[in-house]
């Protein structure tokens, strides 16, 4: 029998233990689902296939109108002790939806590892979550990035690609040239091309000790995500060749967006991005942090002239453009750091 001051030790030394890891699981794939009813059991079907023995699905219904609850809870009872589901009648957006999914993800455990999976994507392949944690294992990186192979909604978008595919094809060479540091890694700082990384949040993953940073409550948030790169400590990538992640590019996807406030969304989440950089790192890394918001507010700013040209919106105009131009260079005056 223990004396009293040793029960009494045990139990403070039990109480005041971290708890880090409440649930085993060494992978969560985080899913907001929003309206995908169509390519909603292809995505989950994709997860649930995957050869990993310790993976934990964390879904998010976003307030979907269509019969995406009743599919999501029809898995659910098919696979209980692998799914997660969390959700809301309205719709709140992506922001808050991600935001929900890291937070449930860092109560199951702070030391998992996390990849997203949009719901009208999915795994290509059965072996990814095996590589990805073998990985970030491999090289104790914090973030993981790699490639996708493309679907398209509409085969007449082949004629739009082109830009897709050259951000792609950069991304892959840049992959090459992480993969030649120690351990199939890099710092930050040592990554030239790092403002050149496509901004795309499903195509990178994370340890769970990576700061999360905050989105404003609007469009083009992966744009503030990546903040994650310019903090980490160090950033892996799997083979460039390797594109285990089917993206769905979908017709609607960009046109939806076209409006007068989501073109200053632009500018506003790139200055969140800014302010989400740790102030050290944000010293140290100040030219790839203009050259990458300078390059997605010209971006933006090409396509912007391109609308009012065609007069194919009538609530984006030259007032919108003028609009545009100002706020973009005040967004650049704040990006800029001294020499």
């Amino acid at each position: 029998m223990l004396r009293p001051h040793l029960s009494l030790f045990f139990l403070v030394v039990v109480l005041c233990a971290p708890r880090t890891r409440l649930f085993p699981e060494a992978v969560h794939v985080m899913m907001a689902v929003y309206n995908t009813e169509e390519y909603l059991p292809h995505a989950l079907d994709s997860i649930f296939a995957q050869t990993h023995p310790d993976f934990h699905l964390i879904v998010y219904n976003d307030g979907s109108k269509d019969r995406c609850a009743k599919i999501l809870e029809r898995y659910q009872r098919q696979y209980p002790e692998k799914m997660s589901l969390y959700g809301s009648r309205t719709n709140r957006g992506t922001a808050f939806a991600r935001q929900v999914l890291m937070d449930r993800s860092l109560e199951r455990s702070q030391e998992a590892l996390s990849v997203w999976l949009d719901s009208d994507d999915a795994f290509k392949d059965r072996d990814f979550l095996r590589a990805f944690e073998e990985q970030m294992e491999r090289s104790q990186a914090d973030v993981c990035l790699f490639s996708f192979s493309l679907r398209l909604e509409d085969p007449e978008q082949k004629a739009n690609l082109n830009g897709l595919l050259e951000e792609r094809a950069a991304n892959e060479a840049l992959f090459a040239s992480i993969r030649k540091g120690p351990n199939e890694a890099l710092a930050p700082y040592k990554i030239p091309g790092l403002a050149q990384i496509f901004s795309m949040g499903g195509f990178k993953g994370y340890r769970n000790t990576v700061k999360w940073p905050k989105p404003l409550p609007c469009l083009f948030e992966d744009f503030v995500y990546m903040s994650v790169l310019w903090n980490a400590e160090k950033i892996t990538a799997l083979p460039p060749s390797y594109r285990p992640v089917e993206y769905l590019r979908r017709a609607s996807s960009s046109t939806g967006q076209r409006t007068a406030q989501s073109f200053l969304d632009v500018l506003a989440q790139l200055r969140r991005f800014i302010e989400c950089i740790d102030p050290e790192r944000r010293i140290l890394q100040k030219h790839a942090t203009y050259a990458f918001v300078e390059r997605k507010a010209t971006q933006y700013a090409d396509l912007l002239e391109m609308l009012v040209s065609s007069a194919e919106h009538p609530n984006i105009t030259e007032k919108t453009l003028t609009r545009y131009r100002e706020e973009r260079e005040n967004l650049l005056k704040f990006a800029r750091f001294p020499e």
